[in-house]
């Protein structure tokens, strides 16, 4: 494989960082999500395949970096003032646009491609967590709860 440039390389690192936030912020979301499996389960797989993704992209940049918490907090935040729903319609989209924005790197650094579709895997899966989430919203309603 030839040499990553500067440019690449601060691409590859800021992806890299923001696969290892992603998936933080899935684990931290399942930990208050008492008696919803429907979100815990696919929330806990996709979080383990966010960081095997950053470890393929970690075998292209050659950094090792640490997961932070600011997906997570910006996840909260997004329940607390909007909902569940919202998050994982935003979660989605960031995720999507994400690999469609890395896909120009698969040329250069074919070690990606698993990424790129793992990802576009994921998002489809959210925005189905996204349907459930509102579906629940209307039944919540109908029968007169809050959630």
């Amino acid at each position: 494989m030839e040499e990553i440039s500067k440019k690449d390389m601060k691409k590859l690192l800021k992806w890299q960082q923001f696969l290892l936030d992603m998936a933080f912020a899935m684990q931290d979301l399942t930990k208050d999500m008492d008696g919803q499996k429907i979100f815990i389960e696919p929330l806990k797989k996709h979080s383990a395949d966010m960081y095997a993704n950053a470890r393929i992209v970690q075998k292209v940049t050659g950094e090792e970096l640490e997961a932070t918490d600011k997906e997570a907090k910006d996840g909260r935040s997004t329940i607390k003032y909007f909902s569940l729903r919202r998050l994982f319609s935003v979660m989605s989209g960031t995720i999507k646009e994400d690999a469609r924005f890395h896909e120009i790197y698969v040329k250069n650094y074919p070690a990606i491609k698993p990424v790129i579709d793992s990802e576009k895997r994921i998002a489809e899966s959210v925005k189905k967590l996204e349907d459930i989430a509102k579906k629940q919203k209307k039944i919540h309603k109908k029968i007169g709860l809050k959630k």
